[in-house]
C-alpha cells in the first residue's frame, strides 16, 4: 500500500477524489478489455500491443463497444479471422469521419451509397433531321 502511496504522489495523485478517478478509469479500462474478449471469442491475456490497440479504441478514437463489435465483424467477414490491425484501419477510419455511433455509420453509409450511384442517362438525340426529311 505504501508502494501504491508513493507511486501515485510520484504522479501528482495527492487527493482521494483524483485517486478515485485513477481507479475508475482502469476500471473500465479492464471492463472494455473483458468485454473485448467476450467479442473476440479470446479466453487468453491480451498483448501489450492488443491492449494498445483497444485503449486507444475507446480513448483516443472514443469508440463504444457496440462499434468496436461492428468493426470485429467487418473484419472476420472480409479477412476470416481476428485481424487488429485491420480492425484498427476501420476504426481509425471512422474516427476520422466523427463516425462514433451506429446510427451515424449507417447514415453515412446510406449517404455514401447514395452519391455513388450511377446517374440515369438521359436520351440524347444523335438523329440528322434534314437527312431524315
Amino acid at each position: 500500500m505504501e508502494s501504491v502511496a508513493e507511486s501515485w504522489a510520484g504522479d501528482g495523485i495527492t487527493t482521494v477524489k483524483m485517486a478515485e478517478k485513477i481507479l475508475s478509469k482502469k476500471q473500465k479500462a479492464v471492463s472494455m478489455l473483458r468485454k473485448c474478449a467476450q467479442i473476440f471469442g479470446l479466453n487468453r491475456a491480451f498483448s501489450d500491443k492488443e491492449i494498445q490497440y483497444i485503449s486507444e479504441w475507446t480513448n483516443a478514437f472514443s469508440m463504444s463497444e457496440a462499434m468496436i463489435r461492428e468493426a470485429y465483424n467487418r473484419t472476420t467477414t472480409n479477412t476470416g479471422k481476428l485481424s487488429f490491425q485491420y480492425m484498427n484501419k476501420i476504426l481509425s477510419s471512422w474516427a476520422n469521419d466523427s463516425i462514433r455511433t451506429l446510427t451515424a455509420l449507417k447514415e453515412y453509409e446510406a449517404a455514401r451509397k447514395g452519391a455513388s450511384k450511377p446517374k440515369e442517362k438521359t436520351a440524347s438525340s444523335n438523329y440528322d433531321f434534314d437527312e431524315i426529311e
